[in-house]
């Protein structure tokens, strides 16, 4: 039963043994717990290309098992990660 299936279920006479789940803060549980739902580097959450976005989305989609993910509000202040011999360091391109 999908997430829709489930709501109407319950909306109808018939009701259901189910109900849907949501998870109101979506953004906090990815940055929380990336490494465990994916294996791509922790800069693809901010990643201006859509074909990275969908892969990551789709895995952490699979991953919490759930119907959606939804869209970023706003878009990420322009950045760009540098890989050094110290580590990965994210640079802030703002004015």
């Amino acid at each position: 039963m999908t997430g829709r299936d489930k709501i109407e279920a319950a909306l109808s006479s018939r009701g259901t043994q189910s109900i849907p789940v949501i998870i109101p803060y979506e953004s906090i549980l990815v940055r929380d717990r990336w490494e465990e739902l994916v294996p791509n580097p922790w800069w693809d959450l901010h990643s201006p290309d859509l074909q990275v976005q969908m892969q990551w989305r789709r895995k952490v989609l699979k991953r919490i098992e759930n119907d959606s993910l939804a869209p970023p509000l706003e878009q990420e202040d322009p950045g760009m990660v540098l890989q050094t011999g110290y580590g990965d360091l994210a640079v802030d391109l703002r004015e």
